[in-house]
């Protein structure tokens, strides 16, 4: 970025956050518009809106609880055990990150890429999104589960349409 702010040339970059890290893509989009380096857009790749976990990260620990509770630790959902969902601490531990945190927008074009398994979720999961950017908020549909979004059958699909994002 230095090169491009002596020569003052604009930098052309796209940023992108899967998951969890589309959050963390949003924040750093803002710092760098504040900076005047803003991005030419930002992907949130299948990135649940932190507000979506049913009311935050309270509602989290709840349903935690009620899975080991009624044991049913073994349904899947999205090809997850909720058991493993519940218990991966790193999972939790990004999940009680976000507990106060409050999305702000970016200026830049924002594309939402989601995968087919949360398509029967997606008003749930996703709304916060299209509250947040209104119009700005593009979105699109991959196949594959949230976690397989980047397994060899799906890359391909994935590789092109984010090549599609970029060329407009």
């Amino acid at each position: 970025y230095a090169d491009a702010i002596a020569s003052e040339q604009p930098a052309r970059f796209w940023l992108a956050g899967f998951s969890v890290g589309g959050v963390s893509a949003l924040a750093t989009a803002r710092v760098l518009e504040a900076r005047g380096l803003a991005p030419q857009g930002l992907v949130l790749l299948d990135s649940i809106h932190p507000d979506a976990v049913l009311g935050g990260t309270s509602s989290w620990r709840a349903l935690g609880w009620l899975v080991r509770r009624l044991h049913v630790q073994d349904l899947s959902m999205n090809g997850r055990r909720l058991g493993a969902m519940f218990a991966d601490p790193g999972l939790v531990a990004q999940v009680m990150a976000l507990r106060r945190h409050h999305c702000e927008p970016c200026a830049c074009p924002v594309w939402l890429v989601k995968t087919t398994g949360l398509l029967r979720w997606s008003r749930l999961l996703f709304q916060g999104w299209q509250r947040l950017f209104g119009e700005r908020l593009h979105s699109v549909v991959v196949r594959g589960l949230h976690g397989s979004m980047f397994e060899p059958e799906h890359v391909q699909a994935l590789a092109d349409t984010l090549a599609s994002l970029l060329i407009r």
